[in-house]
C-alpha cells in the first residue's frame, strides 16, 4: 500500500519551472501580467503569451480596402488618397513620438480611385519604428524593426514573440507581434497603448481609453464627440460626410482633411513615398435601383453569423456594395472583392466573440474605496488625491456616509449643499411645492388652497403617501385646549414626522420669551438639542441613540424646519 501511495505521488509531482522571460538586459518573473492593454498578456516559464481576447473598454479605427474609413468615434467616410497618412498619433505637431500610418497605393489596374492597404508604419516609443508590408497571407509579412527585417515564427498556442532590432538594451521599449485569425497583432509592452491589427484587406487600430483626448489623425480625435471627430493639425473641423442607407455611394470626405495628415518629412520614415491624389466627385455615379442590386448581391452572398449587431452587417454590406460598385466592369476583380468582404465578416464576428470586459485598471491602485475610472481614480466622498489617499477636511459627514464640497440637492422644497464641511440651506423655498397650513385655533388651508376649521382634541393625520392605516411616510399632529378661557379652540401640541420605516421624528414645541419659541426634536425616541449656536444657513442632522439619521433640522424666521434628506420629500 505505502509503495503504491509512493508511485502515485511521483505520478502527480510536477517539476514547478519559474524561469522568467527576458527583454533586452530586463528580466520579468513568471506569472508577470500586463492587463492594462487593449489585449492583455503575460509571461509564464521564460514564454511571453496573450489571452487573445479584446479589452472592450478600447475603442477602435477601421481601415478597409478601397479605403472606407470608420473612426474611433464612429464616424464612416471614404478617402482615396495614393500616399501615406498619418492614421493615429499623439498630439498634432508635424513629427510625433508615437504614431500609426499607412502607405495606400492602387488596388488593381484600371481602377485607380480605388485605394489599397500596401505599408503600416508605427511608432510606440521614439526608439523604435516598425514597418509591416501588408500581403496576401499576413504569415509571410515582413516587419521590419529599425531597419531589421523579421517575421512570426512561433511555436506554442497563444505565443506572441518579441520583436527587436537585436541591439535591444531597454526592455521598456519592446514590441510584441502574434498571428490571430489570420491577422498580424502587434502591441508594446508598456501598458496603456496602441494594439495594431493587420489583415490583408483591413487594418485595425485599437486605443485604449487612457488615450482620449490625446489622438489625432485620419482615426479621429477618440473623444466620444462624433461631431468633433474630424480636425485638421491646427484645429480647424471639418464636416463628415451625410450617412444615409443608400449614400455609401458618395461617403467621400474633404480633402483638405486628407491632404492635412500626409505624413511629413520626419527622420524617422525615410522610405515612404508620396503619390498623386485621386480626389473624385464619387466612384459609384449610378441611380438608386442599381445601387440597391449591389446592396442585394452583396446581401445574398454575405454568410453572417449571431454575433455582430444589425449596425455593423449593414456597415460591410454597404462597403461590399460600393466596391461591388467600382468594379462592376471587371468581373474578377468583383468577385475578388467579395471574398475578401466575407473574410472581413467572418473576422469581425470571431473578435466580437473574443472581445471581454476587462476591469479598467489604475497605476497606483486606488486607496480608500476609490473607483478606476478611463484609468483615473474616482474618489469616494471624504476623500482627496490622485490615489485618494487623503481625507477630504471640506467634505460633510452624514452617518457613515461622506459628501463633497459643492454637492447640492436641489429637488426639494428648500434646496441644500454641502459647503466646507457644513450643510447649508438656501433659506429660499422652492415655488414648484404645495403648502398645507394649520394656524392655532386651528384654521386650515389645503395644498389646493381650501380653507377650513377643525377643532378635535386628539391626533390627526395631516398629510401621508397613500391611504393606508399605517402609511410608512406621514406627517401628523395633536391638537389639545389653547387654554382654559377658549376651551373649544385648539391649538398645535406636538407633531409627528414619519419620515420612512426606521425614522420617527417627534417635535414638542415650548413657550419662550415673547415672540420667541424653542423646540426638542426626538428622533426615535432619542432627544436632539437643536443647537442655538448654528452659523448663518447652517442646518443640523438629527440621530437617534445608534446614528444620525437622513434628517435636517434648523430654525429660520423663528420657525423650525424639518427636512429629510432624500429628494423631493415632505418639509
Amino acid at each position: 500500500m505505502v509503495i503504491q501511495r509512493e508511485e502515485l505521488e511521483v505520478r502527480n509531482t510536477e517539476v514547478y519551472i519559474y524561469e522568467p522571460c527576458f527583454v533586452g538586459g530586463k528580466k520579468y518573473s513568471s506569472g508577470t501580467k500586463w492587463e492594462d492593454n487593449c489585449m492583455s498578456f503575460y509571461c509564464e516559464k521564460g514564454i511571453f503569451y496573450t489571452t487573445n481576447k479584446y479589452n472592450s473598454h478600447c475603442s477602435a479605427c477601421t481601415a478597409k480596402n478601397d479605403p472606407h474609413f470608420e473612426t474611433f468615434d464612429g464616424v464612416l467616410y471614404d478617402w482615396h488618397g495614393h500616399s501615406t497618412y498619418i492614421l493615429s498619433q499623439e498630439g498634432n505637431e508635424d513629427c510625433p513620438d508615437t504614431f500609426v500610418s499607412s502607405k495606400f497605393q492602387p488596388c488593381a489596374v484600371g481602377l485607380p480611385g480605388a485605394t489599397c492597404l500596401h505599408t503600416v508604419y508605427m511608432q510606440f516609443t521614439q526608439h523604435v519604428f516598425i514597418e509591416v508590408k501588408v500581403e496576401d497571407n499576413m504569415l509571410n509579412a515582413q516587419i521590419i524593426i529599425d531597419g531589421v527585417p523579421q517575421q512570426i515564427v512561433t511555436e506554442f498556442e497563444n505565443e506572441i514573440q518579441l520583436l527587436h532590432d537585436f541591439d535591444l538594451k531597454d526592455g521598456e521599449n519592446a514590441v510584441f507581434g502574434w498571428m490571430k485569425d489570420n491577422c498580424l497583432h502587434i502591441i508594446g509592452i508598456k501598458n496603456k497603448g496602441y494594439l495594431i491589427k493587420i489583415c490583408k484587406w483591413e487594418m485595425k487600430v485599437f486605443a485604449h481609453p487612457s488615450k482620449a483626448n490625446k489622438l489625432h489623425g485620419l482615426c479621429g480625435d477618440f473623444n466620444g464627440e462624433s461631431s468633433h471627430d474630424l480636425k485638421l493639425r491646427n484645429g480647424d473641423l471639418i464636416n463628415p460626410p451625410v450617412n444615409c442607407f443608400f449614400c455609401f455611394a458618395n461617403m467621400n470626405i474633404d480633402s483638405t482633411f486628407g491632404r492635412d495628415w500626409e505624413i511629413k518629412e520626419c527622420d524617422v520614415v525615410t522610405n515612404f513615398t508620396t503619390g498623386a491624389i485621386v480626389d473624385p466627385v464619387s466612384l459609384c455615379d449610378v441611380d438608386e435601383m442599381t445601387l440597391e442590386g449591389y446592396f442585394t448581391t452583396c446581401n445574398d452572398t454575405l454568410v453572417f453569423g449571431d454575433h455582430l449587431s444589425t449596425a455593423a452587417k449593414n456597415k460591410i454590406l454597404a462597403d461590399c456594395a460600393f466596391d461591388q460598385c467600382i468594379a462592376a466592369n471587371d468581373e474578377t476583380v468583383a468577385n475578388e472583392w467579395l471574398a475578401e468582404c466575407q473574410v472581413i465578416v467572418t473576422n469581425q464576428e470571431v473578435e466580437v466573440q473574443n472581445t471581454v470586459v476587462v476591469p479598467l485598471m489604475c497605476d497606483p491602485p486606488c486607496q480608500n474605496g476609490g473607483v478606476c475610472v478611463t484609468n483615473k481614480c474616482k474618489c469616494t466622498n471624504g476623500f482627496i488625491g490622485e490615489q485618494c489617499e487623503a481625507e477630504d477636511p471640506t467634505s460633510c459627514t452624514l452617518g457613515k456616509n461622506v459628501y463633497k464640497t459643492g454637492e447640492e440637492w436641489q429637488e426639494n422644497c428648500m434646496m441644500f449643499y454641502c459647503e466646507n464641511g457644513k450643510f447649508l440651506t438656501s433659506e429660499t423655498y422652492n415655488g414648484n411645492c404645495g403648502s398645507c397650513q394649520v394656524n392655532n385655533d386651528p384654521h386650515f388651508v389645503t395644498y389646493d388652497g381650501v380653507t377650513y376649521d377643525w377643532h378635535g382634541h386628539s391626533t390627526y393625520i395631516l398629510s401621508q403617501e397613500g391611504d393606508a392605516i399605517c402609511p410608512e411616510i406621514s406627517i401628523s399632529s395633536k391638537f389639545k385646549d389653547c387654554g382654559p378661557m377658549f376651551p373649544f379652540a385648539t391649538c398645535v401640541d406636538t407633531v409627528y414626522y414619519q419620515l420612512d420605516k426606521v425614522t420617527n421624528i417627534r417635535i414638542v414645541k415650548q413657550a419662550g420669551t415673547v415672540g420667541e419659541v424653542s423646540f426638542t426634536a426626538y428622533v426615535n425616541d432619542y432627544e436632539n438639542v437643536l443647537k442655538e449656536d448654528l452659523e448663518e444657513k447652517e442646518i443640523q442632522p438629527l440621530r437617534s441613540k445608534e446614528n444620525e439619521h437622513p434628517v435636517f433640522a434648523w430654525k429660520y424666521e423663528n420657525c423650525l424646519h424639518i427636512m429629510g434628506f432624500k429628494s423631493k420629500g415632505l418639509m
